[in-house]
Order: C-alpha cells, then sequence, then structure tokens
C-alpha cells in the first residue's frame, strides 16, 4: 500500500492499499485480469514511473501495474523460508518506502507467493515496526469502519473501502515461527489491504458500482500504461508472465536469481 539464520521448511487518516463487485474493466480484459494490486498509503504519492530498479538488469524488482496477470494469478503458500525469500522481503520493503507505501504484498513484484509486508508507519528508520506475514490466514473478522484506500499498482486512484474494525490473523514470521495475533485499527486495515492481494482481490472489488463508475477512466488509463510498458519491451506478454507464475509457483519458493537480480 501506499504511504506518504537458517534455511526453513514451512508447514503449512488516509492511505492507499470490500462484497465483490464486477468491473466493467472486465468488458475489455480477460476476468483473472481486471483491476490491479493494491496498497494502503498514508499519503497520495505522485504518479510516476514504476519501473523502480533496485538494482539494474533483467528481472529487477518493480511494482507491476494493472492489468499484469500475477495480480490475479492464485497465490500459492512458500514452501521454505531461505536466503532469496529474506532478501527479496529486503528489496520489498526498500521498494515500499520508495514509493511511500505501507504495505506490499508479493503479487504486486510480480511473485505468486502468499506473503506480503507491511510497515504502518511508512517510515524506514522505524525497523521496530517493519512485519512479514507468510502463509497468512485471518480466521475472524469483527466490527466495520471505513476508509479512503488506494494502491501502488493503480497509482492516484482512491475510494471509500468498508472493511471489518478487528482481525485475528495467523502467519509465519521469517523466523519460521507461528503466531496468531488479534489486530485492530489501521494496522488491521493495512493488513486487510495485503491480504486481499494474496487472496486475489483489490480494493476495487469491494467498492459500490457508482464509485466504480468514478474510478473506472482512471482504471483504464493505467491499463493503458502497462500495455505501452509491454509494448515498449519492459514486460513481455500475458502468455509469458502467466507461464512464469505458474513455473514459480510450482516450484514453492521464491528463485534466487529473483532475489539478486
Amino acid at each position: 500500500m501506499p504511504n506518504k539464520t537458517h534455511d526453513q521448511p514451512l508447514m503449512p487518516n488516509r492511505f492507499v492499499s470490500g462484497e465483490n463487485h464486477a468491473s466493467r474493466a472486465a468488458d475489455f480484459l480477460p476476468t483473472f485480469l481486471y483491476f490491479s494490486a493494491c496498497d494502503l498509503s498514508a499519503g497520495r504519492p505522485e504518479i510516476r514511473s514504476h519501473h523502480v530498479f533496485l538494482r539494474g538488469g533483467v528481472g529487477a524488482m518493480q511494482i507491476v501495474l494493472f492489468p499484469h496477470p500475477a495480480l490475479r494469478f492464485p497465490s500459492v503458500d512458500v514452501q521454505k523460508i531461505d536466503d532469496a525469500l529474506r532478501s527479496t522481503v529486503r528489496r520489498m520493503f526498500d521498494l515500499m518506502y520508495e514509493l511511500k507505501g505501507v504495505g506490499l504484498a508479493a503479487n504486486q513484484v510480480g511473485l505468486p507467493f502468499r506473503f506480503f509486508i507491511v510497515n504502518p508507519s511508512g517510515d524506514p528508520e522505524k525497523k521496530d515496526e517493519e512485519q512479514v506475514f507468510i502463509n497468512p490466514n485471518i480466521s475472524s473478522r469483527r466490527g466495520s469502519n471505513v476508509h479512503e484506500e488506494g494502491c501502488l499498482s493503480l497509482p492516484k486512484i482512491y475510494s471509500d473501502v468498508e472493511r471489518p474494525a478487528e482481525i485475528t490473523i495467523d502467519a509465519f514470521d521469517l523466523n519460521g515461527q507461528s503466531q496468531k495475533r488479534k489486530i485492530k485499527g489501521f494496522l488491521a486495515r493495512v493488513i486487510q489491504h495485503e491480504y486481499d492481494h494474496v487472496e486475489g482481490f483489490l480494493f476495487t472489488d469491494r467498492i459500490e458500482e457508482d464509485q466504480h463508475d468514478q474510478i473506472y477512466d482512471a482504471i483504464l488509463e493505467v491499463a493503458a500504461q502497462f500495455r505501452k510498458q509491454q509494448a515498449e519491451g519492459l514486460f513481455p506478454g500475458d502468455e509469458a508472465l502467466l507461464a512464469g507464475c505458474q513455473e514459480m509457483a510450482k516450484a514453492g519458493r521464491v528463485p534466487a536469481e529473483f532475489a539478486t537480480a
């Protein structure tokens, strides 16, 4: 979302980050593609190129825009916590801070895995507030509140979203420890937003039809930007992107070359 060890196998205010409502984007895109990954934000970032390369070269980490296929690809559990995952998580935090975010899901950088990162402060100096959720499961939800959300993969698009006020979540951390926590407030919203990503949902799935109407043209503009990136060779075609997701999902772990690119 926007704002202002050892290898371990696993057993199982305003910000940017709903029942599902079909989008008219489905009129021109395959169903699994409509809408992009999202992020919660404490502030609205300026629209700019999201080819944020932490390191140069093919495969360097970057935020993917709607309608990149990874954003709707069924995310799979991480099978092993290893150096590639740890390196990827660190780079995701760096990228999130660069874009003024407070949360980021794996599929927003093109990885088809069930993990996400959050730092509700959005402050890179507050490392103690950094949290990693691996293979998460939200087991209970209570209450309700409404807040404006947005998304790094749908830059400059915002809408009010109703979500539960309190959640219980189970997840592994980077040390392979399983934790069950009750969370409420802003952090609960950030987590739900990122959890939606790994479930294949976006904040735009959780708004009413009239709200969709207000942001529809902006969504098309983001889609056109992604297609332009493909035309310029910054991304391959959708079939190749999906094949890459399938290959990584089958392996169940972040490729070493992705973590070091």
